[in-house]
């Protein structure tokens, strides 16, 4: 996975789409996928988190190897970029179950990427418990995902990078599923039970997020060029 930063996110994500894309498609991956910022979703009420102005997209390839990556980051140069590369392990709790869109167009709804480190002194068996083991099924209760995509960072593939640990990608049908509490919570217009969900999602995630400056979130629009999503049909 590769987290791309530039000064002009908006320009430079597409031109991620018009040059790198074709690219990418010539060389030998397995899949691809493009996550360009969506500037015009506002999130703010969905997300207590920081932002990098200079976030401006994620490109995940699937290779046979990683040794294979080279080719790959050359195809992503595109002017002003800045590439910040990952080996990950994906885990898919949920795929779009009714996906009917062919590779190459957007995706209908959202998606909300989050990127986040480890805390310091906390054990992988309590981060992974907590993130795994109860988050994600809370995630499941209270949202209403349409597919949900979990990434645990393995190793920095470039200099410099930042040490996220974890990069997670959770999709909605619609973008007032994501912007508007009441749903986001699922809260079917009582506010009681959105405060209550909404602090269950905060208290849950602070005991493995770093909620001081180590947890980013971006809505995005995606792009599956090459996929192994299965569509409808």
């Amino acid at each position: 996975m590769f987290v791309i930063r530039s000064p002009e996110p908006e320009r430079v994500g597409r031109a991620l789409l018009a040059e790198a894309v074709p690219r990418l498609v010539s060389l030998d991956t397995l899949a691809l996928t493009i996550d360009t910022l969506d500037p015009s979703i506002d999130i703010s009420r969905s997300a207590a988190s920081s932002a990098d102005p200079e976030f401006t997209g994620l490109v995940s390839v699937w290779v046979d190897s990683v040794d294979h990556r080279g080719p790959i980051q050359e195809a992503l140069l595109v002017d002003q970029v800045r590439i910040d590369g990952y080996l990950v392990t994906e885990s898919m709790p949920l795929r779009y179950p009714d996906r009917d869109w062919p590779d190459g167009q957007a995706t209908p709804g959202p998606v909300l990427l989050t990127l986040f480190t480890q805390p310091e002194g906390l054990a992988d068996d309590a981060f992974f418990a907590c993130w795994h083991g109860s988050h994600t099924p809370l995630s499941f209760e209270i949202h209403p995902l349409w597919r949900y995509e979990r990434n645990v960072v393995v190793r920095r593939l470039t200099l410099g990078a930042p040490l996220w640990r974890g990069i997670v990608k959770e999709s909605f049908r619609r973008v007032e599923d994501l912007t508007d509490p009441m749903r986001l919570f699922s809260a079917d217009g009582d506010a009681n039970r959105m405060k209550e969900n909404a602090r269950r999602s905060l208290e849950d995630g602070a005991r493995f997020l770093d909620l001081d400056g180590g947890v980013q979130t971006y809505a995005l629009e995606e792009r599956i060029i090459r996929s192994f999503e299965p569509r409808a049909g």
